[in-house]
């Protein structure tokens, strides 16, 4: 059994994996849990989160978004920055707030719009006016996309990949039902939904799917040439970005350093709420064969949790250590200035 010798404060795991030519490797992943505090800094948290072994949904997994991403991926190409939380209409009631976030040079916008229903004039369809609300859970439910069943033939059918969840997606504009259809609450407010053929992109902060677009595409083909020829390690044509499941433009070139700086508007009871990241940097050092091998450890996912009053950040790293895999002492895992 691989030994980790933990001396952070924080969630900390050994595990080994494979790289994509089928070497063995060994990864580390440490995961920090700090509280919110009004007008001071993040401080630990007493109970550490634990590690989310699997991916978790909301719901049943087929039918609904992705509330936690998996944290055992064995590597990222960029930080991932995620909300999980509620929009909240100052004043207590709104029809229409922007929920903004910012995460060091991360910056982005959801328009937050009451229930809207399609109507439809003579030849036309158009939302209905938003209904007001005081809260509106930032969840893929919520915004763009799902399917249209109301034609009589399947292959008439639409389905919204990059959310099969969500709402407002209509294909056929004499569907009886149309005025039952919802209009999604989330939207980015340079691409909005104005007639029924509008295709935008699905605007949340919220964890992606891997069945989704864009993450399905990058987990490559598992084709016969696979099964015969590569099976069981990942395709040829796999693409590492799999594993980064923010939304897309909340993924940032590179990774966050820490102390970055973070503003989120209108997603707390507070209106808008500033920290800062902590500065911590980690490395592990891994004893393969009687060597030290030491490498620092990258922030690859901040997950901010208002409604919760916590921020969550987790580091990785790996090693290759092909064939070497027995004669792994363990591992020590520690900050480092």
């Amino acid at each position: 059994m691989l030994e980790l010798q933990n001396q952070t404060p924080f969630a900390a795991i050994l595990l080994p994996t494979l790289e994509p030519d089928g070497s063995d490797a060994l990864l580390t992943i440490v995961k920090a849990t700090y509280e919110i505090r009004s007008g001071g800094p993040l401080e630990l948290a007493p109970q550490q989160r634990a590690f989310v072994m699997a991916d978790e949904f909301w719901g049943e997994p087929a039918m609904s978004s992705l509330r936690y991403a998996s944290d055992l991926v064995p590597e990222k190409r960029g930080t991932d920055v995620v909300l999980v939380g509620t929009a909240h209409a100052p004043r207590g009631r709104a029809t229409q707030v922007d929920v903004t976030l910012e995460v060091g040079p991360l910056r982005k916008t959801v328009r937050v719009i009451g229930d809207r229903r399609w109507r439809r004039f003579l030849f036309f369809s158009f939302p209905s006016r938003p209904e007001p609300f005081a809260t509106m859970p930032l969840v893929y439910e919520r915004a763009f996309g799902g399917e249209d069943k109301s034609r009589k033939k399947p292959g008439k059918w639409a389905h919204e990949a990059r959310n099969p969840v969500g709402r407002g997606l209509v294909s056929n504009p004499r569907r009886k039902d149309l005025r039952q259809v919802l209009l999604p609450n989330l939207e980015d407010p340079l691409h909005r939904l104005t007639k029924h053929s509008s295709r935008p992109p699905p605007a949340c902060f919220g964890f992606v799917a891997p069945s989704w677009e864009p993450r399905r595409r990058y987990a490559g083909t598992y084709d016969d040439g696979w099964k015969t020829g590569r099976c069981p390690l990942l395709p040829a044509d796999f693409d590492p970005r799999f594993y980064n499941a923010a939304a897309p433009d909340l993924v940032s070139d590179g990774f966050l350093q820490g102390g970055e700086l973070v503003r989120l508007t209108n997603a707390s009871k507070d209106g808008t709420l500033t920290l800062r990241l902590p500065i911590v940097k980690v490395a592990t050092e891994f004893f393969i064969d009687g060597a030290v091998v030491s490498q620092r450890c990258d922030l690859d996912t901040v997950l901010l949790e208002p409604d919760e009053g916590q921020v969550v950040l987790t580091w990785r790293t790996k090693v290759r250590c092909h064939r070497k895999i027995k004669l792994v002492a363990g591992a020590r895992t520690r900050t480092v200035s």
